[in-house]
């Protein structure tokens, strides 16, 4: 479903990186059911793919995910952003509760 918002094959396969690769498909599928435009939908498939990417630098499994890690993470991608919806305490739960393994 990631192909909804990346419609070329070599921007969605660079997105498919870290521990939270396997949910990514499942996540653009939900933002695609939600009825979530391109640009949006677009900016929330990179901003996870982003954090996938820092958890694998981090060498952190999906199991360690929680709100304060989200935190960090959106600390060290967004500093200069601090008041923006990104990085919000819904925003980090729902970060935290999509990636946990039911």
């Amino acid at each position: 479903m990631i192909e909804h918002f990346y419609s070329q094959s070599h921007y969605s396969q660079r997105l498919r990186r870290g521990p939270l690769e396997p949910h990514l498909n499942d996540f653009a599928g939900l933002l695609s059911e939600q009825g979530y435009s391109q640009q949006l939908g677009r900016q929330k498939v990179r901003l996870v793919a982003d954090l996938s990417r820092w958890l694998g630098r981090k060498h952190l499994p999906v199991e360690k995910l929680d709100e304060q890690r989200v935190a960090d993470f959106l600390g060290a991608r967004w500093r200069r952003l601090h008041d923006t919806p990104w990085t919000s305490r819904p925003c980090r739960c729902c970060c935290v509760n999509y990636a946990k393994p039911t």
